[in-house]
C-alpha cells in the first residue's frame, strides 16, 4: 500500500524525470496555433498593412498635391511678370490690336466642339462626346433639357467653360521697348538683331503629330483627328507667346549671303496692301520646301516697321474697293487660315480654322537652328483655358450722384445714355444684395468679351426686347429671356448687348468684327450646339486699344494630382 502511494506521488511530482503519457499528449496538442487563430492573426496583419498603406498614400498624395501647387505657383509668378511687362509697353495708338475669342472645335464637316481633359476622362465617357456627361448614373448622357430625361447640366453649353469645354482665345498687339531676336539663320543659334518695336501674340499653339503621316501637319488644340495625339486633351494644351521684331529691311542686312532671314512684306500688283508680314500666309525670305510661313515659328523678324504697318492698315481701311465699317473683312487673314478675305458686305461665319503658331517643345538630336526656333514659343504647358476680356470707356452712363444737385440717382445709376465715352471706365451696378427695403448697391468694372458666367448661376443674360419671362420650375427665381437694363447684365457679354439698351436696332461697336448670335430669349447660357459656328467674338482696333485687359487661365496637372486644376486671373492696364 505504501509502495502504491509512493509511485503515485512520484508520477505527479514535477521534479521527476518520468512524465505521464497523458501530460505528453496534452503538451503536444498545444504546441501550435489553431486554424482559427491563424486566420485571425492574418486578418489583423492585413488590416494593419492596409492602414499603413493608407497612411503612406495619404502622405504621398498630400506631398504630391503640394508639389503640384508649388509648380503652378511658380508658373503663375513667372507669367505674371511677363504679362505685366508686355502690357506696360503696349502702343496705345496701336495700328492693330486683336482679340479673337472662341472655344475648342474641330472644323468639319461636321464641326464638333469640346475636348476631354485627359485620357482617363475620355475612357469614362459613354458616347465619346465631350459636351455630354452622365451625372445621375441613369446611363443617359444628355442632351440637357433642364427637366426631362436627363439631369440638368448633363449637356455642357458652349458658354460654360469647364473640363470639357475650353476657351482658346488669341490676343495680338504691338509693343515698344527693347526686344532681342530669339531665332537665327540655319547653322546659327543666336542673332545680334534687336528692335524697339515688336508685335506680340498670345495664343494656344499648334503641336506636331507624333506619327509621321504628315510631319508638316500641325494640329490645333483639341482637333479630333486620328493623327493628333499630342494636342488632343485639355491637359496637353500649351499657351504660347511669340514676339515678332519689326524693322525696316533697310536697317539690317536683308540681302546677300549673310542676310538675316525674315518674314517678307509683299506688295500686291494692284489694290491695297495685304497685311503682310502679319498675314498668316506671309512667307520667309528663305526658299524652302515646304514653304516657311510666319506661323511656322521659324523666324521672328518681320521685314516691316511699325510705322509701315500703320500706313498699310490706313490704306486698307480707306480703300475705295473695301471701305472699313460694319461688314469689313480685311482683318480676317490675321486670325483665320484664309488665302484672301471674303468679299466685303454682310458679315459671314468663317469655317476656316484659326491661324496658330506652330511649336515643337521636344528638341531632338541633332540639335538644329530650326528645332531651337520651334521650341521658343512655349510659355505655359498644360494650360487648358485662356480667356481674354477687355474694359474701357465706350459709353456714357448715369453717375451715382447727380452733378447739379448731388442727389442719389437710385435705380437710374449705371443706365447707359449714349454710345459716346464719358471719361469713366464702363461699370455695372450690382443689385444682387439689394432688397425692397435695403438698398445695397455696388459698382464694379464692366468686362466685355465672349459671354461668360461669372457668378456661377448658369444664366448669362444678354439684351432682349421681351424681358421678364419666368424661367422653368427648376430655377423659379431666375429669368431666361435677357434684359433691357444694363445693370441686369452682370456677366461678361459683348459691348453690342449694352449698346442695344440705348436702341434695340443699334449696330455693334466699330471694333466688334464678329459677335455671337443672340440666344433665343437673350440667355447666352442657353445657346444650342447648332449655333456653335457663330459662337465667337472678334475685336480689331485700329489706332486705339482697350484701356484694360483681363486674362483668365487654367493650369492642369498632367499627373492627375490636382484633378480640377487651378484657375488664375490677371488684370492688366488698371490705373
Amino acid at each position: 500500500m505504501m509502495l502504491m502511494q509512493t509511485h503515485q506521488h512520484r508520477s505527479f511530482d514535477p521534479r521527476s524525470s518520468i512524465v505521464d503519457p497523458r501530460l505528453r499528449s496534452i503538451r503536444s496538442s498545444r504546441a501550435a496555433f489553431t486554424l482559427v487563430e491563424l486566420m485571425i492573426s492574418i486578418a489583423m496583419v492585413v488590416l494593419l498593412m492596409i492602414g499603413i498603406h493608407q497612411v503612406f498614400k495619404m502622405s504621398s498624395d498630400t506631398i504630391g498635391i503640394g508639389h503640384a501647387v508649388g509648380d503652378m505657383s511658380r508658373s503663375n509668378r513667372s507669367v505674371q511678370a511677363i504679362f505685366h511687362d508686355d502690357f506696360q509697353r503696349v502702343v496705345r495708338n496701336s495700328p492693330l490690336f486683336i482679340i479673337r475669342s472662341g472655344v475648342v472645335n474641330t472644323v468639319g464637316p461636321p464641326t464638333t466642339y469640346g475636348a476631354f481633359n485627359s485620357e482617363a476622362d475620355r475612357l469614362t465617357d459613354r458616347d465619346g462626346d465631350p459636351l455630354t456627361q452622365d451625372l445621375d448614373g441613369d446611363g443617359n448622357e444628355g442632351p440637357d433639357n433642364g427637366w426631362g430625361s436627363s439631369s440638368y447640366g448633363e449637356e455642357t453649353r458652349l458658354s460654360i467653360y469647364n473640363n470639357r469645354n475650353h476657351r482658346v482665345d488669341v490676343i495680338g498687339f504691338p509693343a515698344r521697348g527693347f526686344f532681342r531676336r530669339h531665332t537665327a539663320n540655319d547653322g546659327m543659334y543666336s542673332s545680334t538683331v534687336t528692335s524697339q518695336d515688336a508685335f506680340i501674340f498670345y495664343q494656344h499653339l499648334a503641336l506636331p503629330p507624333v506619327t509621321a503621316v504628315d510631319p508638316t501637319r500641325y494640329h490645333n488644340p483639341g482637333e479630333r483627328v486620328a493623327e493628333n495625339v499630342s494636342n488632343l486633351f485639355g491637359s496637353q494644351f500649351i499657351l504660347g507667346r511669340v514676339a515678332l521684331l519689326m524693322r525696316d529691311p533697310s536697317t539690317f542686312v536683308s540681302t546677300g549671303p549673310t542676310a538675316e532671314q525674315h518674314i517678307m512684306r509683299t506688295v500686291p500688283g494692284a489694290g491695297p496692301p495685304n497685311l503682310t508680314p502679319l498675314h498668316w500666309d506671309s512667307q520667309a525670305t528663305q526658299n524652302t520646301n515646304p514653304i516657311t510661313r510666319i506661323t511656322s515659328s521659324r523666324f521672328d523678324l518681320l521685314g516691316a516697321s511699325l510705322e509701315q504697318l500703320r500706313q498699310d492698315v490706313s490704306d486698307i481701311r480707306n480703300s475705295v474697293a473695301s471701305p472699313d465699317g460694319l461688314g469689313s473683312t480685311w482683318w480676317q487673314t490675321l486670325c483665320y487660315r484664309r488665302p484672301t478675305p471674303t468679299a466685303p458686305g454682310t458679315p459671314v461665319i468663317l469655317a476656316d480654322p484659326v491661324a496658330r503658331f506652330e511649336c515643337n517643345p521636344r528638341i531632338t538630336k541633332p540639335i538644329t537652328s530650326e528645332a531651337m526656333a520651334k521650341a521658343m514659343p512655349v510659355l505655359l504647358p498644360n494650360c487648358s483655358q485662356f480667356i481674354v476680356e477687355y474694359a474701357g470707356d465706350f459709353v456714357s452712363q448715369i453717375p451715382q450722384f447727380d452733378p447739379a444737385t448731388n442727389a442719389f440717382n437710385g435705380n437710374a445709376w449705371g443706365e447707359v445714355t449714349s454710345a459716346q465715352p464719358d471719361g469713366v471706365i464702363d461699370f455695372v451696378v450690382d443689385h444682387t444684395n439689394s432688397t425692397p427695403t435695403v438698398v445695397n448697391l455696388a459698382a464694379r468694372t464692366r468686362w466685355y468679351g465672349l459671354p461668360r458666367d461669372t457668378n456661377g448661376d448658369r444664366f448669362i443674360p444678354g439684351f432682349s426686347t421681351s424681358p421678364g419671362v419666368a424661367a422653368p420650375a427648376f430655377r423659379p427665381a431666375d429669368y431666361n429671356s435677357g434684359s433691357r437694363h444694363p445693370n441686369e447684365m452682370v456677366d461678361v457679354v459683348p459691348l453690342w448687348d449694352i449698346l442695344k439698351t440705348i436702341s434695340s436696332t443699334a449696330d455693334p461697336a466699330p471694333h466688334e468684327r464678329e459677335v455671337p448670335i443672340p440666344a433665343p430669349g437673350g440667355d447666352y447660357g442657353a445657346i444650342p450646339i447648332a449655333d456653335g459656328p457663330a459662337f465667337r467674338y472678334t475685336c480689331v482696333w485700329s489706332n486705339s486699344s482697350p484701356s484694360m485687359i483681363r486674362i483668365v487661365l487654367k493650369l492642369e496637372d498632367p499627373a492627375g494630382r490636382l484633378p480640377d486644376g487651378q484657375w488664375f486671373e490677371y488684370v492688366l492696364g488698371a490705373p
